[in-house]
């Protein structure tokens, strides 16, 4: 008998390999109903438990109670990833030696290498033919390597211009011992690299290894090496998809360098939103001597996939209104659409009640596409909405959101908050153990309690100004297109139109609408002086100080180093003298409670 509700529940998590406990994966996560474990903690192509006892102990309860649950989780195999760095085609001298690298290759499984039960080996296969003039002939002058490099001595492949096809087999040997038992099994992919060969002396190009994917919305950079044996030297990066990219530009070689030691780093900048997502571009990156024709340039290029965020997701606020600190709220987003290999999607849940730059986040990454949460009263100047507020990321960290609403209204006063606060912590932390709600707890209650007074006394929208958001009573900064005193204020902002019949400092005026500054004193636009919010609630003197919290005689708007304060009266508080003493210390009471 009893509400088992306000009980703690205790939780135990264990992992099984068919029949095997295996002890040593134990759970991360500091949530006690979570379990959560690093990346490459379980092996591949292989199936385990996961198992939870549940058990409780309420003192008015003499039986005791428990309950469990498993799941059956298959990891299956990653495959493996080959590479040969520098560029998949390249342009390369007869006369000089060059050494493919297949270093970068990796198992997808065991990135690491090998780990605790399981041993894991690289093997590399070479092989190479001729593409032109010959194709299909043999590369009889070169002997392939078994290793992770491939040499190219000079006129080892060719002692004429001609064309070949190089390439790597990678194989993932895993030796997997389980109650020292021993199971083999191996994964292999191949990478293929083009070698054009030319006659003679040229410049030598390589690329660095690209990654899988590059996000367009990122600033993303190429990084290529052009080594030189010839004083000028030309180089260049180009892309047939991005044909304005293409520049030359020319280097020098320092007198007394030796060839192997004369090379530059050559980069290439892509800027955000260049690329469409889901195109594939290549780029190459050339290089010539002065005294050689273009078309004889050594030459590497690279291809990589241009990764969109998720897109045509939604997210739902149920129920629509509710009370604030009190309704449990449901989030949850759907219809994401995205590539199949940037999967699996991970979510982060936030809300604001006046602007979009100060969140607070009831859930942080993880790949649950719903949380239940109660959320902050919205501010009354805006109907009480409350926006609430979903950001998905893939795996590439390519990111898109999607938002949503609910009127959330509240009768509670700051000292109602500051009693429920304490039982609310208590609950969540020792009886639920939920740290998840403890975040959610502390996020809505300090919003509540920072909740700003955005009572303006003109509506900001006809100042040409964002809502208030930030300072209380105060409009936001300036809307786009718009153009005023900088950051939050009051005035109005103009079109670039209109400030150019606005008066300067000094001329005649009737009226503040004149002036640039907007304050018109005796008939003259004056500097304007920065002001008190709401001079002081009627409870204090407004100051100015300097950077030092010294007081100054004046500060005037757009001056950085000085700021107007309130001094207020001894029984009076906050950053306008809006508290009194005993909202001032309930104030104060919790944060103690939810920083303690």
């Amino acid at each position: 008998s009893g509400n088992l509700s306000q009980y703690p529940l205790y939780f135990t998590w264990k992992v099984f390999n068919n029949l095997t406990y295996i002890p040593s994966i134990t759970s991360q996560s500091k949530d006690p109903r979570t379990f959560l474990v690093p990346s490459y903690t379980f092996n591949s192509s292989t199936i385990y438990t996961v198992q939870v006892f549940v058990t409780t102990s309420p003192p008015s309860v003499t039986t005791r109670l428990s309950g469990k649950g498993l799941v059956f989780v298959s990891i299956g195999s990653g495959g493996v990833y080959s590479t040969i760095a520098g560029g998949n085609l390249r342009t390369i001298s007869t006369n000089i030696p060059v050494t493919l690298d297949a270093s970068s290759s990796y198992d997808f499984d065991y990135p690491n290498g090998s780990e605790e039960g399981t041993v894991v080996v690289l093997t590399y296969s070479w092989s190479c033919y001729q593409l032109a003039p010959n194709y299909g002939s043999s590369c009889s002058q070169l002997s392939l390597s078994n290793t992770a490099y491939q040499k190219i001595p000079p006129f080892s492949l060719s002692t004429t211009s001609a064309n070949f096809s190089l390439a790597v087999t990678v194989t993932s040997i895993r030796m997997t011992y389980t109650d020292g038992v021993k199971t083999t099994s191996s994964v292999t992919s191949t990478s293929t690299i083009q070698l054009n060969v030319l006659a003679g002396i040229i410049p030598l190009v390589s690329v660095s290894p690209v990654k899988t994917k590059y996000n367009v919305e990122d600033d993303n950079i190429l990084t290529g090496y052009v080594y030189y044996a010839i004083n000028t030297t030309y180089f260049s990066w180009s892309s047939s998809l991005l044909p304005n990219i293409t520049t030359i530009k020319q280097i020098n070689k320092p007198s007394g360098q030796i060839y192997s030691n004369s090379s530059t780093v050559v980069q290439y900048r892509i800027l955000p939103y260049t690329m469409t997502p889901g195109l594939s571009y290549t780029f190459v990156l050339s290089a010539y001597y002065a005294n050689q024709l273009k078309s004889t340039a050594s030459t590497s290029s690279i291809t990589l996939l241009a990764n969109g965020a998720p897109t045509k997701g939604i997210l739902k606020t149920t129920p629509s209104q509710g009370y604030a600190l009190n309704t449990s709220f449901l989030l949850q987003t759907s219809g994401w659409v995205d590539d199949i290999t940037d999967f699996p999607l991970s979510y982060v849940f936030s809300y604001f009640t006046s602007s979009s730059s100060l969140l607070t986040v009831v859930a942080t990454s993880s790949t649950k596409t719903s949380v239940s949460t109660q959320l902050a009263q919205g501010n009354k100047q805006y109907g009480y909405q409350v926006t609430t507020f979903v950001q998905v990321y893939d795996i590439y960290a390519a990111s898109s959101n999607a938002s949503s609403s609910a009127v959330v209204t509240s009768t509670l006063t700051v000292s109602t908050l500051a009693a429920n606060l304490p039982s609310a912590l208590s609950q969540a932390l020792v009886t639920q153990q939920n740290a998840a709600l403890v975040n959610q707890l502390i996020g809505s209650y300090s919003t509540a309690i920072n909740l700003v007074n955005c009572a303006v006394p003109t509506p900001c929208s006809t100042l040409n100004r964002n809502p208030c958001s930030a300072t209380p009573l105060t409009c936001g900064s300036c809307m786009s297109g718009f153009y005023g005193i900088v950051g939050d204020s009051n005035t109005p902002c103009n079109t670039p139109t209109k400030l150019s019949t606005l008066k300067a400092i000094g001329q005649a005026c009737t009226k503040n609408s004149d002036c640039i500054s907007y304050q018109c004193t005796n008939n003259k636009c004056t500097k304007l002086l920065k002001t008190c919010i709401a001079s002081c609630s009627k409870y204090g003197s407004c100051r100015y100080v300097d950077t030092n919290n010294r007081n100054t005689t004046n500060c005037f708007v757009g001056n950085s180093s000085c700021s107007a304060v309130c001094n207020c009266s001894p029984t009076r508080f906050g950053s306008y003298c809006q508290l009194s003493y005993s909202q001032f210390q309930q104030q104060i009471t919790m944060r103690e409670q939810m920083c303690s």
